[in-house]
């Protein structure tokens, strides 16, 4: 599933998110028009000045839905489209768009936005953290002034691990989806702030040390080339959130990978994560994976779902398993 507010953006984003798509992968091309009453409760429903934009609003996005549809369509691909009016549908965006997903039954969900802080136009903001958190499945977020700039591109790719199977699932992921000539590297951050000195064999980089090792494995099983990384926060990135960002920065990544545990309600909104922070400061694009259920997987995998490569399901004796 592709989706942006409003159809800005869509031809793009569309082109980028079926690099993602594997063989055989259904599509479906969703614009979500705002309710207008939502920015302007106090207007009366009858305000034709409404109705219009409104209306106007409707146009657009059905004209970014069939241009991106003829852009991406071809002999074994005829992608679906859907407009996802919030005036009729009556939830907020990220909520509309995540119970979409869910009864489409969506294997990957590609969404473009700009910056909360710099967000224009009617209704509701599509925030990626609030989609990660709501949906179920890996979301890619393409920061909307990359789509603007025109370089996007899939050859230098930074994936960062935190010791836990889902930041493995996600390198997988990343891994059975992507061209065999990109370039990787695998991080690990430590967290200076909860570096206690003197503790037994510095634990917090004898952990960063076991995952990376097993990254390096996977790396290796898939035939990939790269290399993995031990880095700390620092003043220039005081939180494990913002190095990334900066390793990104300073290496030159085109694509972001990571793991989320998909925290929802007061305990993610208390907490926090790691990978929803990074959503909402990340200028690249970003690939958050959320935990894999096994058994699901299987499901869908049997049943022929679309855009399985993107989740890292492949045929089953090609694909190296995440390793012990």
């Amino acid at each position: 599933m592709i989706a942006v507010a409003g159809g800005m953006g869509l031809t793009s984003l569309a082109r980028y998110a079926m690099r993602f798509a594997g063989p055989g992968a259904t599509v479906r091309l969703v614009s979500i028009v705002g309710n207008p009453r939502v920015l302007f409760p106090t207007l009366p429903l009858s305000y034709s000045g409404w109705h219009d934009a409104h209306v106007e609003l409707i146009r657009v996005s059905e004209a970014a839905l069939a241009e991106a549809k003829r852009e991406i369509e071809g002999p074994s691909l005829a992608p679906e489209t859907e407009l996802l009016d919030l005036s009729i549908h009556g939830s907020h965006i990220a909520q509309a768009l995540s119970e979409a997903a869910q009864h489409w039954d969506a294997t990957l969900v590609a969404i473009a936005a700009h910056p909360r802080a710099t967000a224009r136009g009617w209704g509701d903001h599509l925030d990626p953290e609030d989609v990660a958190a709501m949906i179920r499945v890996p979301v890619l977020y393409v920061p909307s002034a990359r789509l603007e700039s025109g370089v996007l591109e899939t050859s230098r790719v930074l994936v960062a691990v935190d010791g836990s199977e889902t930041a493995l699932q996600a390198l997988c992921a990343a891994l059975a989806a992507l061209p065999q000539v990109a370039l990787w590297r695998v991080v690990y951050v430590v967290d200076s702030v909860l570096h206690v000195p003197g503790w037994p064999g510095d634990i917090l980089s004898r952990n960063g040390t076991r995952a990376l090792d097993r990254a390096a494995d996977l790396l290796k099983a898939y035939g990939r080339t790269g290399g993995t990384a031990l880095i700390d926060t620092s003043a220039d990135a005081r939180d494990i959130h913002a190095a990334i960002a900066f390793e990104a920065d300073r290496w030159g990544a085109q694509l972001v990978v990571m793991g989320t545990r998909g925290r929802r309600t007061a305990t993610r909104w208390l907490l926090g994560s790691v990978a929803e922070r990074t959503l909402r400061s990340m200028s690249r694009p970003l690939l958050v994976c959320p935990p894999v259920d096994v058994s699901a997987r299987g499901a869908k995998q049997a049943a022929g779902s679309g855009m399985e490569t993107a989740r890292g399901v492949g045929p089953e004796e090609t694909e190296p398993p995440i390793l012990p």
